[in-house]
C-alpha cells in the first residue's frame, strides 16, 4: 500500500510540475518583455564576458551569472522573448529536480507528504513569475535550494563532495544574484561550525576543508569586489525602505504571496503565522540541542533553523554596517525559498512524532497552497511589472493603423517612462523595425509631437494634443493619437 501511495505522489507530483513548466513557457513566450528586462537582454549581453564580470555600469541589475546565460542564450537562438527567458526557464527545471530529491530522500512515507515540498515551494506565484523573466532572481533561488539539499546530504554522511557542492552551489546563487551573498556567507559560516563542532573526520582533512573554505571565499569576494565596489560607492542600494525587517521583508513578502490582492486582510495573519512557525521551530531546535548535544546537528530541521537564522544575522549586520535597506519584493524571495524548507521539515518532524497529525497537517497545508495558486495565479502578467502587460495590444494596434495607412511607413511612439523599456526591446531586437520610439524621460513630455503616446491615466490633463484610442485595466494605461 505505501508503494502504491509513493507512486501516485510521484504520478501527481510530475503532472504538477509539468503543468507549472507549461505555464511558466506560455508566459515566457506570450508576456511582453518587462520593463528591468530590457538592459538585461538587449544591453548586457553586448559586452564581453570579462566586461559583464567586472560591471559595466553601476546598476545592480546586471544580474551577472543571468547575464552570461542570456549571452549564450542569444548567441545560440537569436534575441527572442523566450530565448532571453530561457536561462530561468531551464533554472525551474533545475529547481524542479532539487525538490524531487528532497521529496524521495525525506517525505517519502505518505502521499500528502511526499507532496508536501511541491506544493510549499511551488505554489507561490510570485516565485514562480520569475522563472519566466530574464532576470536573475529564479535562478539564484534555484541554485541556492541545490545547496541547501547538498548541505542536508552532507550532514547526514559528512562527505567531502556534499561539502563542496554546497559551497559551489551557494557561490553559484550569489553569482546569479548578489542579495544571494548574505546566504553564502550564512551557509560559510554553519559549515565551518560543523567542520569545528560536528564533523567527525580526522583533523588533518578537516583543516584542509577549513583552509579551502577560506581561500574560496577570498578569491570569490575578489571576484566580486569591483561590482559591489561600484554600487555601493554610487549608493545602488536607496530604492527599498529600512523600516523594520517585519514590515519591509515579512510582511512584503507575505502581500506578493498573496500576489493580486494588496489589501487582503491576510497579510498581517500571514505574517505572524511566519514568526510563530519560525519561533516554534527555534523551541524545537533549543530542545534537540539540549537533548542531542552534538548529534543535533546532522537533524535537517535543526539545520535548516540555523541556516535562515545565521541568513537573518548576516543580513541585519549587513544593514548596520553598511546602510543598505532591508530585502523586500524581489530581493527577499530567497527568506521565502528559506522558510518553505523550515516549515516543509517542521511538518515532517511532527508526522515523525506523530503520524497521523504529521499527515493531517500535509494534507492541509497542500490543500491550502494548491487553492491559493489556482485562485491567484494568471498568465497575462507578471505582479512585479504589471504595467507591461499590454505591450503587444498596443503594438497590433499601431501595426493596424499602419496597415490601414499605406503611405505611412514608420509610426512614432512616446510612452511614460515606466512603459519605454518594454517598447525598446522590440526596437532594439529588430522585431518591429517601423516602430520609432523617443527616448526615455522622467516627466510629461507636454510638447510631444508624436503621432501616438502612450499614457497614464493622471497625464492626461497635460496631453490635450492627444485623445484616446485605446485603453487598459479600466483606464489607468490610454494609447492616445495626436489630434
Amino acid at each position: 500500500m505505501a508503494q502504491a501511495k509513493n507512486l501516485t505522489g510521484r504520478i501527481a507530483v510530475l503532472i504538477f510540475l509539468l503543468v507549472l513548466l507549461s505555464i511558466i513557457v506560455y508566459k515566457a513566450v506570450y508576456v511582453p518583455i518587462t520593463h528591468d528586462e530590457k538592459s538585461a537582454s538587449v544591453y548586457y549581453p553586448t559586452f564581453s564576458v570579462w566586461q559583464i564580470m567586472m560591471y559595466p555600469d553601476c546598476w545592480p541589475s546586471n544580474h551577472i551569472l543571468n547575464s552570461l546565460a542570456i549571452k549564450l542564450s542569444e548567441h545560440v537562438f537569436g534575441i527572442e522573448p523566450w530565448s532571453v527567458r530561457l536561462p530561468n526557464i531551464l533554472a525551474f527545471i533545475f529547481f524542479s529536480g532539487v525538490m524531487y530529491l528532497v521529496a524521495v530522500r525525506y517525505f517519502d512515507h505518505s502521499f500528502f507528504l511526499f507532496c508536501l515540498p511541491f506544493a510549499v515551494m511551488f505554489c507561490n506565484p510570485f516565485l514562480l513569475d520569475f522563472f519566466g523573466l530574464a532576470r536573475g532572481y529564479g535562478m539564484s533561488n534555484a541554485l541556492m535550494a541545490g545547496s541547501v539539499y547538498c548541505l542536508l546530504r552532507y550532514v547526514s554522511r559528512w562527505r567531502a563532495r556534499w561539502y563542496f557542492f554546497t559551497i559551489i552551489f551557494a557561490m553559484l546563487a550569489a553569482y546569479a544574484n548578489f542579495t544571494l551573498l548574505i546566504y553564502w556567507v550564512a551557509v560559510n559560516i554553519w559549515l565551518l561550525i560543523l567542520l569545528i563542532a560536528g564533523n567527525k573526520e580526522a583533523l588533518s582533512k578537516t583543516l584542509y576543508l577549513m583552509l579551502f573554505t577560506l581561500l574560496l571565499a577570498a578569491a570569490f569576494l575578489a571576484l566580486c569586489y569591483q561590482p559591489l565596489y561600484k554600487m555601493q560607492s554610487t549608493n545602488q542600494f536607496v530604492y527599498w525602505s529600512k523600516t523594520s525587517f517585519f514590515s519591509n521583508t515579512i510582511m512584503d513578502q507575505a502581500s506578493n504571496f498573496i500576489y493580486n490582492n494588496n489589501e487582503s486582510r491576510a497579510i498581517p495573519v500571514l505574517s505572524y503565522g511566519v514568526v510563530i512557525v519560525f519561533c516554534i521551530t527555534a523551541a524545537v531546535t533549543i530542545w534537540k540541542t539540549i537533548s542531542l548535544k552534538t548529534a543535533a546537528l546532522t537533524d535537517p530541521l535543526v539545520v535548516l533553523f540555523m541556516v535562515l537564522l545565521l541568513v537573518w544575522l548576516v543580513n541585519m549586520i549587513q544593514t548596520k554596517l553598511l546602510g543598505t535597506p532591508y530585502l523586500t519584493t524581489r530581493t527577499a524571495l530567497s527568506y521565502y525559498v528559506l522558510f518553505a524548507f523550515l516549515l516543509m521539515f517542521l511538518v515532517r518532524d511532527i508526522g515523525l512524532q506523530v503520524r497521523w497529525a504529521g499527515v493531517s497537517l500535509a494534507f492541509v497545508t497542500v490543500v491550502l497552497f494548491l487553492f491559493h495558486l489556482a485562485q491567484a495565479a494568471t498568465v497575462s502578467c507578471v505582479r512585479e511589472w504589471w504595467f507591461d502587460a499590454n505591450t503587444y495590444q498596443v503594438l497590433d494596434y499601431l501595426q493596424g493603423y499602419r496597415k490601414a495607412h499605406p503611405e505611412i511607413k514608420t509610426l512614432d511612439l512616446n510612452t511614460t517612462w515606466i512603459f519605454n523599456p518594454s517598447f525598446g526591446f522590440y526596437c532594439i531586437s529588430g522585431k518591429e523595425p517601423w516602430l520609432k520610439l523617443t527616448e526615455i524621460h522622467t516627466t510629461t513630455d507636454t510638447a510631444s509631437q508624436t503621432k501616438f503616446y502612450y499614457a497614464m491615466r493622471d497625464e492626461l490633463p497635460q496631453l490635450k494634443q492627444y485623445t484616446p484610442v485605446l485603453s487598459f485595466d479600466n483606464g489607468s494605461r490610454v494609447l492616445l493619437i495626436k489630434k
